[in-house]
């Protein structure tokens, strides 16, 4: 019986940290197999690969593959790609439970990873996920050459390439699990400059032809508002970084995925500077703002001239993508309101008005709101006390909250209501005081917001810029006219579990302190000749405009604004 000679040639990587190796010793190794078991092998450098056979248990004996200069100790590994999709890859002996039947052992000689070291060099490139500040591994998975049986019984020549599996079936009936794994919880919320692990996990059924398994890590931001019927948009990048597990998308040669299981870890530190998971949409004023993060795994098989997901123009293929995965992710940046400078200050304000000729005719008009800032979820108590003739009346309060949204780069701004209260008696539920033809009203006005209010503080976001504003007005009788005054707040996150009944999201944990403020006013002024001309008095910096009239063609209108246009 005639002795069988099979020709293999494998490539490996072992295990380093991305980032920090610059200098890769290539050799190509050739081990020469008879069916007696005898195996007698040979080193030769600088070899060219036309495609690889990637099998998760495969035994043979393998003499300095692909591997990274440095000195390494021999040991059982498990390893996968090729040379060009291992280049930035590392590899090590983690399991997953997973037992193959037949592990394959890989040994290497000690001479040959005494070379000494390059200086290291480290890649920021933002197109590749190989930064500085992760390492990727990868495991669980076997390389060998794919076998071309030669027409020569003693081997001298490999003969035609041929393909094991040319796709005549789907890839969906080749691959029985195809996800995206990570180590934590799906509702679990990320920090900015945290580690993001996982694995990208395949069950391959059959012999598979694929050109690269590639990893993306995506963070996206896109803005809309709508402003007289125009829309105006806006996006933004926050993450794109990508690298290959198996293969390249820039080699010419493709690889058989042979069954088995398939683990490949990653590990990606992510950016300082990134803003939270935003989904935010208001369908009555057509404002939505959209900051999304994910994975996304995708198996790309080789392009063909028949496909319509494929062409060849200057050298770039198009691949046909044969599975893909996404998985999203949350971000969440921690808030603390005592970081504000004027977080936990009150805002008082106090504004006359001259409601009609001769003496006492002028209004008193006193606000205030125990804290200039909020949480998304908070009661936003207004007090209000107006002191005004005994003739005169109040005939209706409206209360309301302004949310101003400017787009940064095209300056379009818009502004909503999204909270309105009307009382329009409002004397019935008023605590009124008389004295010298003078009566005082005060009123308790609560706003209650919701949890899925948009913050004011986008750190990170430089689509938008979103303020707000408690606006009140009042009208009196008498031909009184009106008086509106808005006065500027900000909002912050949702804190919770404080307001957990306000909402449907229970993981979220509160950031910082509330501390309770309760509101004062200034002294009313005693002069009883208030001029159009004079400004009010307030704890932050307003911008006053006042208008009178008496007549019913000319009504008098007194307004008060903030400072933000449009009000």
């Amino acid at each position: 019986m005639g002795t069988r000679e099979e020709h293999r040639e494998v490539t490996t990587s072992r295990s380093i940290p991305v980032g920090t190796v610059s200098e890769r010793l290539q050799i190509k190794s050739k081990s020469k197999s008879l069916t007696n078991g005898h195996i007698k092998t040979m080193n030769k450098a600088n070899g060219h690969v036309k495609s690889n056979t990637l099998t998760p248990t495969q035994t043979r004996a393998v003499v300095n593959g692909f591997i990274s200069q440095g000195r390494v100790s021999g040991g059982k590994y498990l390893v996968t790609g090729t040379p060009q999709g291992v280049a930035n890859l590392g590899f090590e002996n983690t399991s997953d439970n997973q037992s193959p039947t037949r592990p394959r052992h890989l040994s290497y000689t000690d001479d040959l990873f005494e070379s000494p070291l390059s200086k290291p060099r480290t890649r920021h490139n933002r197109g590749h996920l190989v930064a500085s500040n992760g390492t990727l591994k990868f495991s669980k998975l076997t390389l060998a050459r794919k076998h071309h049986p030669s027409s020569s019984s003693h081997g001298h020549g490999h003969g035609h390439a041929t393909h094991s599996h040319r796709h005549h079936d789907a890839a969906n009936n080749l691959v029985s699990y195809f996800d995206i794994e990570l180590n934590h919880s799906h509702d679990y919320q990320y920090r900015p400059g945290e580690e993001l692990a996982g694995n990208v996990v395949m069950d391959v059924s059959r012999n598979l032809e694929i050109r690269f398994l590639e990893l993306m890590i995506i963070g996206l931001g896109n803005a809309t508002i709508t402003k007289s019927g125009k829309l105006s948009t806006q996006r933004e990048s926050y993450i794109y970084k990508k690298t290959c597990v198996i293969g390249s998308n820039e080699s010419k040669y493709t690889s058989v995925l042979t069954p088995g299981k398939y683990v490949s870890n990653f590990r990606f530190r992510l950016p300082k500077d990134i803003p939270t998971t935003t989904d935010y949409s208001e369908y009555r004023s057509g404002l939505r703002l959209d900051i999304t993060y994910f994975l996304k795994a995708r198996l790309c098989g080789d392009p063909s001239s028949t496909s319509i997901y494929s062409g060849m123009s200057g050298g770039n293929a198009k691949f046909k993508s044969l599975l893909s995965k996404r998985r999203p992710f949350n971000v969440l940046r921690p808030f603390d309101i005592n970081m504000l400078p004027d977080g936990n200050n009150s805002i008082s304000h106090t504004e006359e008005v001259v409601l009609s000729c001769g003496n006492n005719s002028t209004a008193t008009i006193q606000m205030g709101l125990d804290r200039s800032v909020f949480m998304a979820g908070d009661n936003i108590r207004l007090q209000l006390s107006a002191t005004i003739p005994s003739k005169r009346k109040i005939l209706e309060i409206t209360c309301s909250l302004q949310q101003h949204v400017t787009m940064k780069s095209s300056g379009h701004r818009a502004t909503y209501s999204l909270i309105e209260l009307h009382n329009k008696n409002p004397e019935s539920t008023a605590v009124v005081t008389t004295e010298k033809h003078m009566s005082t009203s005060s009123y308790d006005v609560i706003l209650s917001t919701n949890t899925a209010m948009l913050s004011s503080f986008l750190f990170g976001c430089h689509m938008v810029k979103v303020t707000y504003s408690v606006k009140t007005v009042l009208k009196f009788s008498s031909s009184g006219g009106k008086l509106s005054i808005a006065i500027p707040i900000a909002i912050g996150p949702c804190a919770e579990p404080i307001y957990s009944e306000k909402s449907a999201i229970k993981k979220a944990v509160p950031v910082f302190n509330r501390s309770l403020r309760f509101p004062c006013f200034t002294p009313t002024r005693n002069s009883s000749s208030y001029s159009l001309e004079q400004g009010s008095q307030s704890s932050r910096n307003i911008h006053v405009v006042s208008k009178y009239t008496s007549s019913s063609i000319g009504r008098c209108f007194t307004c008060c604004f903030t400072g933000i246009d449009g009000i």
